[in-house]
Parts: structure tokens; C-alpha cells; sequence
């Protein structure tokens, strides 16, 4: 187990949460965990299949400099089909509203 993923505020020490990685990586094992707490930590890690992303836009002095950090979820076929009659319906039932 890894503490400290994105987590490492100056002078060299982690700031996670033992209970927290533990229950990530032992029972979700989520393709993405993304957190931004500590801005510090800003970027991206990829261990085993989960993607951690620290998405801090800030520094510790709450400079806005992060650049955002874009990624795409992949999506079942089955998933855009039900998406697309989502779509439909609701562009049936509201277009006269507007």
C-alpha cells in the first residue's frame, strides 16, 4: 500500500489519509480517485488500473497556476445507447417548452 499519493507537503511529509488509500486501493479499486486537498501534491499517478489525479488548481499560496487536468471515462456501447434514448425522450417531452 502507498501513503501518500499526492500528499507530499514541504519538509517531506505526508499529509494523507492511512484509512482513506487503504479502503481505496483493499475495496473500491475505482478506475479514478481524484482529490485536490493538498495542493501540493498537483498531477497525475497511475498505479495497478486506478488513475489517482490530485486536481488542485491552486499552490499552497492559492495562486490559481494548475492547468486543469482532462481525461475521458470510458463508456460502454451499451451505455451511449441508453444515453442517446435519454437524449430523445427528453428533447420530446421539452421542445415546446422553449
Amino acid at each position: 500500500m502507498w501513503i501518500g499519493i499526492g500528499d507530499l507537503v514541504p519538509p517531506n511529509i505526508r499529509a494523507g489519509c492511512e484509512e482513506l488509500i487503504k479502503v481505496v486501493e483493499e475495496r473500491v479499486k475505482p478506475l479514478y480517485h481524484i482529490f485536490g486537498h493538498v495542493h501540493e501534491g498537483y498531477g497525475v499517478l497511475k498505479k495497478g488500473k486506478t488513475t489517482y489525479i490530485n486536481a488542485s488548481s491552486c499552490t499552497k499560496a492559492y495562486k490559481p497556476i494548475n492547468e486543469p487536468i482532462v481525461f475521458e471515462l470510458p463508456v460502454k456501447e451499451e451505455e451511449l445507447r441508453v444515453g442517446l434514448w435519454i437524449n430523445i425522450i427528453f428533447l420530446l417531452l421539452f421542445e415546446n417548452i422553449y
